[in-house]
C-alpha cells in the first residue's frame, strides 16, 4: 500500500524527505503489508513545482527506506511529455548509482502511447484511470471519449477474452461494461507484449511497431540523445 502523502512541499530536500519517511513509518504501524513512499515534487513560494529537485529527493528517500517500490505522480515530473521523460531519465540515472535496483512507479499514467516511452526512460510500473474513463482504439493505441465506443466495438472480434467478444452482442450487458471489457482486454494484451519487448531489450521495436508513426518519430527525433534505445 502507498503511504498517506500530505506533506509540506515548501520544505527543503532533507526536511521533506524526513517527512515522507515519517509518514511511511506511521502507516507501517497500522498494517503488516509493506508501505510504499509517494514522493511529491517540492513547490516554490508561488505554489509552482520545482521539477529539478525531484531526482535528488527521490534518491534521498530511497537511500533511507530502500522500498520495494517508490512512487512519483506523473504530473509532477514536468511540463509536457518531453520534460517528464527527461526527468525520469535523470531519476533512473541517480537510482542506478545505488548497489541495488530501485523500481519506479508512476502514478496517474495509463495512456498506452506514454507508457512505452516512460519504460524506455527508466520507469517500471504504472497506474491510471484511463481504462475506466476513456475508450482505447486498439488499432492506433489512442484514447477517445468513453461514449465513442460504438466506433471501436468491431474490435471485439479480435479480443483475446471470450467475455469481451461475447459481451458485444449479449443482451443485458450494459454499455459501460462493454467498454471496460474492451479496455481491459486491450491493456492485458498491450502490457503482455510490452513486457516481452522489455525482456528482449527491444522497447524501440515495440514503439515503432505499435504506436502511430507521426507520434513516435517526432518524439524519437527530439529525444534521441536522451533515450538510449
Amino acid at each position: 500500500m502507498f503511504c498517506f502523502d500530505e506533506y509540506d512541499l515548501k520544505k527543503d530536500i532533507p526536511e521533506l524527505a524526513a517527512e515522507i519517511i515519517d509518514s511511511v513509518a506511521k502507516d507501517q504501524q497500522q498494517t503488516s503489508l509493506p508501505v510504499l513512499p509517494i514522493v511529491h515534487a517540492r513547490i516554490n513560494k508561488d505554489g509552482e513545482y520545482i521539477f529539478d529537485s525531484l531526482p535528488e529527493l527521490v534518491l534521498e528517500v530511497t537511500k533511507r527506506l530502500n522500498p520495494p517500490l517508490i512512487a512519483i505522480p506523473e504530473r509532477e515530473l514536468g511540463d509536457g511529455l518531453q520534460e517528464r521523460i527527461k526527468n525520469i531519465v535523470k531519476i533512473r540515472a541517480l537510482l542506478n548509482t545505488l548497489a541495488y535496483y530501485q523500481p519506479i512507479h508512476i502514478l496517474g499514467t495509463g495512456d498506452p502511447i506514454v507508457i512505452p516511452f516512460f519504460i524506455a526512460a527508466g520507469a517500471d510500473s504504472f497506474d491510471g484511470l484511463e481504462w475506466c474513463r476513456k475508450v482505447v482504439d486498439r488499432d492506433q493505441h489512442r484514447l477517445h471519449h468513453f461514449h465513442h465506443f460504438d466506433l471501436f466495438a468491431y474490435q471485439a472480434e479480435y479480443a483475446d477474452s471470450s467475455v469481451t467478444r461475447n459481451a458485444i452482442n449479449q443482451e443485458g450487458v450494459k454499455f459501460i461494461a462493454k467498454v471496460i471489457f474492451h479496455n481491459l482486454d486491450f491493456y492485458t494484451d498491450f502490457m503482455s507484449k510490452l513486457r516481452i519487448s522489455v525482456n528482449n531489450g527491444n522497447v524501440r521495436g515495440f514503439i515503432t511497431e505499435n504506436l502511430p508513426k507521426p507520434i513516435w518519430s517526432e518524439l524519437m527525433n527530439k529525444l534521441n540523445a536522451t533515450l538510449k534505445i
